[in-house]
């Protein structure tokens, strides 16, 4: 998972952004399997970002995250009833006693699908994250 500025990562330079308008776009992102996918608050609005498709977080109607036969998945549905579902492998997989190496890690950092699970699903979180 890294950190980004707009300039960063070419999939996010293509916004438009209005005259005058000077706020930073923020988030993080991460291959997902072999998606991109990123979580940023764009025009004050945190966006979840699926290869080449956005979506507003407040349109989310559930998320999900599961572990599941040695895999991952992280599974949304938007309030139109539309699903997205990723399987992955999970970083942290290939990484033995990750939390005995970091006393102060949590899984989530090393888990984005975990992450975007966690912030999406807590209203305090994802309200402030970014800002």
């Amino acid at each position: 998972m890294a950190c980004f500025y707009p300039e960063d990562v070419p999939a996010i330079r293509i916004f438009d952004r209005p005259e005058g308008w000077s706020e930073p776009i923020s988030g993080h992102y991460d291959h997902i399997g072999d998606i991109l996918v990123a979580l940023y608050r764009f025009k004050g609005e945190l966006m979840l970002r699926l290869g080449q498709r956005d979506f507003e977080v407040s349109r989310i109607k559930s998320m999900w995250h599961l572990k599941k036969d040695g895999k991952r998945e992280l599974g949304l549905t938007i309030r139109d009833d539309w699903d997205v579902k990723l399987e992955y492998v999970s970083q942290s997989d290939d990484f033995i006693d990750v939390m005995d190496i970091t006393p102060f890690a949590e899984e989530e950092d090393f888990d984005f699908g975990l992450f975007i699970n966690n912030v999406v699903n807590n209203p305090d979180r994802s309200g402030n994250i970014y800002r």
